[in-house]
C-alpha cells in the first residue's frame, strides 16, 4: 500500500467533517435570523451555538478516537497472546542479518535473547557453518517470499540442540526488506530419527546374526554330539580320548560365541541353572583383568558362604563384562574397579523401591572410581541406544543388562554422583538346591539313562536328525526319524510312540504348531521341543509350561538323555511340554 492510499480515508473523513460543519453554520445562522430580530440576542445565541458545536464535536471525536484506540489495543493484546502461545522463537531481521526484534513465550529466555542478539549480526553470534544456513534462508525468502527447512546445530549449556528455520519476507515502511524468522527446536525429533535408524540397523544386524547363529548351532550340535559318542567308543584309548575332549571343548566355546550372537539379535534363550556368583567371578578374573588393562586395578571382594541363585551363567558374564567396560571408560587415567558380593535379607521397606518382593537376595556390586553421573543420565542409562560415548557407543550394553536382570527375577540399582564414581548393584533372588527325592523314578534316573521306548525324532536338518537318532539308539531306544512335521503326523497315525522330539524352526509347519496338534490328538504322548534360539512366533498355540526346565542347542548327549529319561519316567497321566 502506497502513502497516498494510506491517507485517503483520513482525507475523506476531514472533507466530510468540513462539509457538515459548513452546512451546520450556514443553516443554523439562517434559522436563528428568521426567528430572532434582536441583533444582541442573535449574537449571543450564535455564540452558544458555536460552543455547543465545539463541545459536541469534541465528544464525538473523543468517542471515535477512544473506540479506535481500544480496538487497536485489543488487536495488539490478541497478537501478543498469539505470539506468547507459539512455543518457538520468532526473530525480525533486516537484509544484512541484523536482529531487530525477538518474541518468545518464556519471559526469561526472551530477556536473555534480547540482551545477546538485538542489534547484532547473525555472523557475529552464530558459528560460521550455522550462520551460512541463516543467510541462505534470508536469501531464498528475499527472492521467493518464503523459505523453509534450513537446520542449524548448536551446542548449548544443557546439551546439543537442533533448530529448523522458517522465514518469510516482510516489507518495511521505508521499502527495505525485513524478514520474520521462526526457529523451532527439533532436537527430540532428530534424536528419535537417529534412534530409529540405529534400531533399523540393529534389526538388520540381529536378523543376520540370528540366521548365522541358527546354522552355527546346528553345526556345533553335530560336533559336540558326535564327540560324545566318539568318547564313549574310545573308552580304552586315553590318548585319543584327550583329542576328543579338545574337540568337545572347542565346540562348547563355539556355543558360547553363538549365545553372544543371539544376544545381539535378541533371540537368545537364557539357560538358567543353580549358580554360585563367586565361582563365576573367579573364573572371569583373567578376562576382566585383560579387558580393564593395567591402568585399572581389579579387586574382588567376595563374601564367604554366598547363597546360590538361579541364573544363566553366560548372561551374567556378559552383564559383568558390559558394566566393567563402561566403568573402564569412565575412569580417566589410573583407577580401581571393585566387584563385591554379599547376602542380604530385604524387608518390605527395602524391596519396595527396587520393585521386587521381600526375601533373601544375593547382591553383586560393581564399584568404580570414575567420573560419575548426574541424576538425569542415571534415569536414561538403561534405555536402548542411549549412550554417553557419542558415536563410539551403541547404547545397548546396559539395556541388555537390564533385560538379563528382568529374566533372572531380580533388580538393578545405580548410585552415582559427578566426580565420585559409580556403584551398580544387582539383586538376585536366593534359590537353594532341592534335596528332596521326587520319586523312585527320579532315583532310578540318576543311575540309568538307557531305555527301550519308542521315540519319534523330527528335524529338517539331516545331520542333526542322524545324530539324535544315533545318540538314542546307542542307549537302546527304538528311534523313528522324520524330516518334517507332516511326516511325523503321518507316522503317529499308525505307529505307537512314547515320546516325540521335535526341532522348533522348520519350514511349512514349525515345532510349536506340531506340538499343539499332537498335544490335542494324543494328550498322553510326551513332547520335547528343541531350539537354538528364541522364536516366539507361535508360542500362543502351545502349553504354558513351554519354558520349564529349559535347555538349548547345542546340547550334549548326556543332557538330552537325562531329559528324555525324566519325561518318560513321569506319571503316564501327566502331559508336560518342554523346550530344549
Amino acid at each position: 500500500m502506497n502513502t497516498s492510499s494510506k491517507w485517503l480515508p483520513a482525507a475523506q473523513i476531514a472533507l466530510i467533517y468540513a462539509a457538515v460543519g459548513s452546512i451546520w453554520v450556514l443553516v443554523s445562522d439562517q434559522v436563528l435570523a428568521s426567528f430572532v430580530s434582536d441583533a444582541v440576542l442573535l449574537t449571543r445565541l450564535q455564540t452558544v451555538k458555536g460552543w455547543f458545536y465545539i463541545v459536541s464535536t469534541a465528544l464525538v471525536l473523543f468517542w471515535l478516537i477512544w473506540r479506535q484506540l481500544a480496538s487497536l489495543q485489543e488487536a495488539n493484546s490478541e497478537i501478543v497472546e498469539i505470539l506468547k502461545a507459539i512455543p518457538d522463537l520468532l526473530f525480525e531481521l533486516d537484509e544484512s542479518g541484523r536482529y531487530l526484534n525477538i518474541w518468545a513465550r518464556d519471559e526469561r529466555l526472551l530477556a536473555e535473547q534480547k540482551t545477546v542478539l538485538l542489534g547484532n549480526l547473525v555472523k557475529d553470534i552464530l558459528p560460521e557453518t550455522e550462520s551460512i544456513q541463516v543467510y541462505k534462508a534470508l536469501s531464498i525468502a528475499g527472492k521467493t517470499g518464503l523459505s523453509h527447512g534450513q537446520v542449524i546445530h548448536l551446542k548449548l549449556p544443557d546439551g546439543e540442540h537442533w533448530f529448523e528455520l522458517s522465514t518469510s519476507l516482510k516489507m518495511s515502511n521505508d521499502g527495505s526488506k525485513h524478514f520474520i524468522m521462526l526457529s523451532r527446536d527439533i532436537t527430540e525429533r532428530i534424536k528419535t530419527e537417529r534412534q530409529l535408524r540405529r534400531a533399523e540397523k540393529m534389526d538388520a544386524l540381529g536378523k543376520l546374526s540370528g540366521g548365522i547363529a541358527h546354522d552355527y548351532n546346528n553345526m556345533l550340535g553335530v560336533i559336540i554330539g558326535y564327540s560324545d559318542l566318539l568318547k564313549m567308543a574310545l573308552g580304552d584309548q586315553p590318548k585319543l580320548q584327550k583329542y576328543v575332549h579338545e574337540i568337545h571343548h572347542a565346540g562348547e566355546r563355539g556355543a558360547k560365541l553363538t549365545k553372544k550372537l543371539l544376544a545381539i539379535s535378541r533371540q537368545r534363550i537364557f539357560n538358567s541353572d543353580y549358580s554360585n556368583i563367586n565361582i563365576l567371578l573367579q573364573d572371569m578374573r583373567n578376562v576382566l583383568e585383560k579387558t580393564l588393562t593395567v591402568r585399572v586395578n581389579l579387586v574382588l571382594d567376595l563374601a564367604t558362604g554366598l547363597w546360590t541363585v538361579w541364573l544363566d551363567d553366560g548372561g551374567f558374564e556378559d552383564a559383568i563384562l558390559n558394566m566393567s567396560i563402561n566403568a573402564m571408560h569412565a575412569i580417566e587415567g589410573n583407577g580401581e574397579l571393585t566387584i563385591q558380593t554379599s547376602n542380604r535379607t530385604l524387608t518390605q521397606i527395602d524391596a519396595l523401591p527396587l520393585d521386587i518382593t521381600p526375601g533373601d537376595y544375593v547382591l553383586c556390586s560393581i564399584v568404580d572410581t570414575g567420573c560419575g553421573m548426574t541424576q538425569a543420565i542415571i534415569e536414561k542409562i538403561f534405555e536402548p541406544f542411549f549412550s554417553t560415548k557419542g558415536e563410539a557407543g551403541t547404547g545397548l550394553g546396559l539395556s541388555q543388562v537390564y533385560d538379563f536382570m528382568e529374566s533372572s527375577g531380580g533388580s538393578i540399582k545405580v548410585y552415582s554422583n559427578p566426580g565420585k564414581g559409580t556403584r551398580i548393584t544387582l539383586y538376585f533372588p536366593r534359590k537353594e538346591r532341592s534335596t528332596r527325592k521326587d520319586s523312585s523314578a527320579r532315583d532310578c534316573l540318576a543311575a540309568e539313562l538307557n531305555g527301550t521306548e519308542t521315540i519319534l525324532v523330527v528335524d529338517d536338518e539331516s545331520s542333526l536328525l542322524a545324530l539324535c537318532c544315533d545318540m538314542l539308539s546307542e542307549y537302546g531306544f527304538n528311534v523313528i526319524p522324520a524330516d518334517n512335521a507332516k511326516m511325523a503326523l503321518d507316522i503317529l497315525e499308525h505307529t505307537p510312540v512314547n515320546l516325540l522330539i521335535s526341532d522348533i524352526v522348520m519350514p511349512e509347519m514349525d515345532g510349536y504348531q506340531l506340538a499343539a496338534i499332537v498335544n490335542q490328538k494324543y494328550p498322553k504322548l510326551k513332547i520335547q521341543l528343541t531350539s537354538g534360539f528364541a522364536d516366539d512366533s507361535n508360542m500362543n498355540t502351545v502349553n504354558a509350561n513351554l519354558q520349564k526346565n529349559l535347555l538349548v542347542k547345542p546340547y550334549s548327549s548326556h543332557a538330552l538323555l537325562k531329559r528324555i529319561r525324566e519325561l518318560l519316567d513321569e506319571n503316564i497321566n501327566e502331559t508336560e511340554l518342554y523346550c530344549i
